[in-house]
């Protein structure tokens, strides 16, 4: 499912910027928008889907699937704001990012303990989505599409080696 979401948002962003209908910026804070909201509304159906099995899978699923929309939003961005040094941010980004894998079991450990109950890990996924949440609205107040000043900055010893945008 994250394999078509992802096809089907890249694609609407490249509609929508090659016909010039939206700004980068407001296409990428867009597809943000749209992959992680929704899943964080999916999230907090989970939190509150008790012990319904198939429910609580669809809305995993969704979850995940809807996230798919972040390869058209902050995951091409570094491209967007500096080109020339993309890799490594994206090398920076993804580091923090592969912590949360530690973290985050760590965390639903200390929560439930031995035995889980319901509420516990309703506690999980409302965190879950608030992470979400926060995650969105940090980016659509700080994320920029355009350029960056210092992306073209470099030195001489250098310049045969910069990939020029």
């Amino acid at each position: 499912m994250m394999f078509i979401i992802s096809l089907i948002c890249c694609s609407l962003a490249d509609f929508l910027l090659e016909r010039r209908i939206a700004t980068t910026t407001t296409v990428r804070k867009l597809l943000n928008t749209i992959g992680h909201l929704l899943p964080a509304f999916a999230l907090i159906g989970v939190a509150y889907s008790g012990c319904n099995r198939v429910l609580t899978v669809i809305l995993l699923a969704l979850s995940v699937g809807l996230s798919g929309a972040c390869y058209a939003s902050f995951n091409v961005n570094h491209i967007d704001i500096a080109a020339n040094h993309a890799p490594v941010m994206m090398g920076i980004t993804s580091g923090f990012a592969n912590l949360m894998g530690i973290v985050a079991p760590y965390v639903a450990g200390v929560i439930i303990g031995d035995i889980g109950s319901l509420s516990q890990w309703r506690l999980i996924f409302l965190i879950c989505a608030g992470i979400y949440i926060f995650d969105n609205t940090f980016y659509l107040i700080f994320a920029s599409g355009k350029e960056q000043s210092w992306n073209r900055e470099f030195s001489n010893d250098r310049k045969s080696k910069v990939l020029k945008v």
